[in-house]
């Protein structure tokens, strides 16, 4: 990751909407979307190669929004740039 792109959040980045924004906004910036499980999560860091990865978040528990905000501090920084796209049934 180029030291001058900012990190983008993606809720709900595993298919549709979410898809084609995470997929728009990596070109310029490192994307991290997220999904409810590791088969999305997986799925959106394939679909982003290089340009960013995806993680496990279900934006509706507080526990797995805390330990994705942990992996992220970790890992490639905080988010600039939050897409909050995820929807709740």
């Amino acid at each position: 990751m180029a030291a001058e792109r900012k990190v983008a959040l993606v809720t709900g980045a595993s298919r549709g909407i979410g898809a084609a924004i995470a997929a728009r906004l990596s070109s310029d910036h490192h994307v991290v979307g997220t999904a409810t499980s590791e088969a999305g999560a997986r799925a959106i860091s394939e679909s982003l190669g290089d340009a960013g990865q995806g993680v496990v978040m279900r934006v509706d528990d507080d526990a797995s929004v805390s330990a994705a905000f942990d992996q992220l501090g970790k890992g490639c920084g905080m988010p600039a740039i939050v897409v909050n796209n995820a929807g709740i049934t």
